[in-house]
């Protein structure tokens, strides 16, 4: 049995990625806590017409509700792309069960990696993006985000094959 997963992270690239610190930060406050920031989530996925490859987008703002001398970070946002396949036999059922979530939650540990490293090279050090609970995040009113047919896209799960 092959312990290699049939979901494939090919490459990903971040595509943005804004770090605001504040300037009247002061380290005799108290930090704001994780949960005194507002976060937006979106998100899109993209299919290959031919072929089980996707290519997912991830953004994410993170603002503090209310800015403080005990806040240093006043905005962080940022937008990661992932380009994901499976292989052609697997069934739409397991297709169904990996995508779209299994590869947010992959772009978004990569991210918050991204933002862990950006901002420990900043004068307030390191801020970990808050670990969220993405089935929540994305399933909405709407259902969550559709698997949308990438043929006439320009920056398609195509662009990228291995």
């Amino acid at each position: 049995m092959s312990t290699v997963a049939p979901l494939q992270l090919r490459e990903f690239y971040v595509d943005k990625l804004v770090v605001e610190t504040n300037a009247d930060y002061s380290d005799d406050h108290d930090e704001a806590r994780s949960d005194d920031r507002d976060m937006e989530i979106t998100a899109n996925v993209a299919k290959h017409p031919d072929k089980l490859d996707f290519m997912v987008t991830l953004g994410v703002s993170c603002t503090p509700k209310s800015v403080s001398a005990g806040t240093r970070f006043t905005r962080l946002e940022a937008t990661i792309r992932g380009f994901f396949s499976l292989p052609d036999d697997t069934t739409q059922e397991v297709v169904d069960q990996l995508v779209p979530y299994n590869c947010f939650a992959i772009v978004y540990g990569l991210l918050r990696g991204a933002v862990a490293q950006a901002t420990g090279m900043t004068v307030h050090g390191v801020q970990v993006l808050p670990t969220v609970n993405l089935l929540a995040a994305l399933s909405g009113d709407d259902g969550g985000p559709e698997v949308t047919d990438a043929a006439d896209s320009t920056n398609s799960p195509d662009d990228h094959d291995q």
